[in-house]
């Protein structure tokens, strides 16, 4: 087995694993009994870090494919679509959980950085090599 391949193996095994995990988040669990109020916007800068690491994760997947010159699209695109339907699923099968705008801009926002910094890292590496 070459590199790439066992390299989409590996980045594909953690990004199906963080996407499970992210609808299991998702659909089952409910509010805290205890609300700290400790952080302001907990809840949206939650949403954000998961997102930013489920777009790292595709961007690792997608670009060990044969499309790996869009692999950010693709990393973003699934993002956006994951936070999509979840909010949606929430919406219909859960009673615990609602659906909200502000929860899918802060999946937006988390993914849209995630993949501008492995952007800037990328960039930065090909100039360090020239």
């Amino acid at each position: 087995m070459d590199l790439k391949a066992r390299n989409l193996i590996i980045w594909a095994g953690f990004y199906l694993v963080w996407i499970l995990l992210l609808i299991w988040m998702s659909l089952t669990s409910t509010q805290s009994p205890v609300q700290t109020d400790l952080i302001a916007y907990e809840d949206k800068i939650s949403h954000a870090l998961a997102y930013a690491v489920l777009a790292f994760l595709g961007e690792r997947t997608w670009r060990n494919l044969p499309m790996a010159r869009r692999a950010w699209l693709w990393s973003l695109f699934v993002a956006l679509f994951i936070g999509a339907a979840l909010e949606i699923a929430q919406m219909t099968f859960t009673r615990a959980r609602t659906a909200e705008w502000g929860d899918l801009i802060a999946d937006g926002v988390g993914a849209g950085l995630a993949l501008a910094l492995v952007g800037w890292r990328s960039k930065k590496r090909r100039q360090s090599l020239q």
